[in-house]
């Protein structure tokens, strides 16, 4: 969902800055789309103009959109987090990194995600792929392109 207002904002209005440093630590008690859900901040690190939490549905929303981007299939996202490759594991980790750099700023609804689109992730790839083989990074650069293309700032 883009953003309306080419991103330009003060600090309250920005997403929040998230390291990513290692894979997620995981268990198959869930599915990979119910662990990037479950990723989302406490409650209470929502901005003040904020009092109502997003609606469950937009951040399933989020969720299936960031993980589409970074290029994990519905079927990935149904299944559970250890049949995943060692890339779609970074990737996965990377979608959780997003929702959880913006749901500070999620409106309310999906509707008015819709009409108004929401701002993308903020990451910081501390060292992330220092230790891997070269395909690993080759394989997730194609989905972190596709996010910043989009207006996410990766460092």
């Amino acid at each position: 969902v883009p953003s309306s207002d080419g991103g330009v904002g003060t600090e309250q209005h920005m997403p929040a800055p998230i390291i990513i440093d290692r894979k997620p630590s995981f268990d198959d008690s869930a599915t990979v789309l119910d662990h990037i859900i479950s990723s989302v901040p406490e409650k209470g690190s929502r901005h003040s103009d904020h009092r109502d939490p997003p609606d469950p549905i937009l951040i399933e929303s989020v969720a299936n959109d960031f993980a589409a981007i970074l290029g994990l299939t519905r079927e990935q996202l149904k299944s559970t987090p250890s049949s995943l490759s060692p890339s779609e594991q970074f990737l996965f980790g990377i979608a959780c990194g997003c929702i959880s750099s913006v749901y500070p700023l999620l409106p309310c609804t999906l509707t008015h995600a819709l009409q108004h689109g929401i701002r993308y992730p903020i990451l910081c790839l501390d060292e992330l792929f220092d230790f891997e083989r070269p395909d690993i990074p080759r394989r997730c650069s194609e989905g972190i392109d596709r996010l910043v293309a989009l207006g996410a700032v990766v460092v």
